[in-house]
C-alpha cells in the first residue's frame, strides 16, 4: 500500500524537518509513496524497488563531483522512486543547483530538510502507517474471500456473491468479462445504481437519472 507525498510531508515527523519541494511548485498529492528508507550511499538504486521516499543527510553528497551527483539523481530516477529527501545545513550548506536542475530534467522531485530531523524517527513512524494500511487491506481482502466462498459453498447466484463483496468494501461491484459483457454487478444496502429507474417529478415526466455510478437512497 502507498501514501501520497504531500500527506507524509505534512506529518509532524517530517513537517518538523520545514520541508521544502523542488522544483517549487511541484504536485505532491498525487505521488505515491510506497517505504521510506534511508541512506548515504550514492550507489543505492539497485537496492531500491521503486516507489520510496529516500532519506539522504547529505554528507556523501557535499563530496561527490558533479557527475557522480548527476548519475545518482538520474539512477535513482530510473529506479522509480518517489522522491528523494536531502537536509540540508552542516555538510551540506544547499543542495546544488545543477543537481536540482537535473532532477527536474529527469521528474524526480527533491525534498529540502532544513532542519534536522531523526531519520530513524521518521521512518519508524511512516512506515508503521504504511504497514498497518496493508495489514488492513489484507484483512478486508481475507473477510471477502471467505464470505464468498461460504456463499458459493450454499450455491448462491452470481450477483449475491458479489453483493457479498459490495457489502465489505462498500462500493459498487461489476464484473465484466475479457470480452466487455457485464456478468452480474452489485451496489451496497442503502445505495441505488444510477439510471436503474427514475422518479416521477411535479409534472408526472420521467426525470432524468443522476450522473454517476451509484447513489445513496
Amino acid at each position: 500500500m502507498s501514501l501520497f507525498l504531500g500527506e507524509i510531508l505534512a506529518h509532524p515527523a517530517l513537517a518538523a524537518a520545514d520541508p521544502v519541494v523542488h522544483p517549487l511548485g511541484a504536485v505532491t498529492d498525487a505521488q505515491p509513496v510506497r517505504w521510506v528508507h534511508s541512506s548515504e550511499v550514492l550507489d543505492i538504486a539497485p537496492l531500491l524497488r521503486g516507489g520510496e521516499l529516500l532519506l539522504c543527510g547529505g554528507i556523501t553528497l557535499a563530496t561527490a563531483t558533479p557527475a557522480k551527483r548527476e548519475d545518482y539523481v538520474r539512477e535513482l530516477a530510473q529506479r522509480g522512486i518517489a522522491a528523494l529527501a536531502i537536509e540540508t545545513g552542516g555538510a551540506l550548506p544547499e543542495i546544488p543547483a545543477d543537481m536540482l536542475t537535473k532532477a527536474e530534467e529527469y521528474g524526480l522531485p527533491v525534498v529540502e530538510l532544513r532542519k534536522v530531523v531523526p531519520f530513524v524517527g521518521v521512518m519508524q513512524a511512516i512506515n508503521s502507517m504504511l504497514v498497518s494500511e496493508s495489514v488492513g487491506h489484507l484483512q478486508q481482502a481475507d473477510a471477502a474471500t471467505r464470505a464468498m466462498a461460504a456463499e458459493l459453498a450454499h450455491g448462491a447466484s452470481l450477483d449475491k456473491i458479489l453483493s457479498v463483496l459490495a457489502g465489505i468494501t462498500r462500493a459498487a461491484v461489476k464484473l465484466t468479462s475479457p470480452w466487455g459483457v457485464t456478468m452480474g454487478s452489485a451496489v451496497p444496502r442503502g445505495v441505488e445504481q444510477c439510471g436503474r429507474r427514475g422518479s416521477r417529478g411535479r409534472t408526472g415526466g420521467r426525470r432524468r437519472p443522476q450522473a454517476g455510478c451509484a447513489r445513496r437512497l
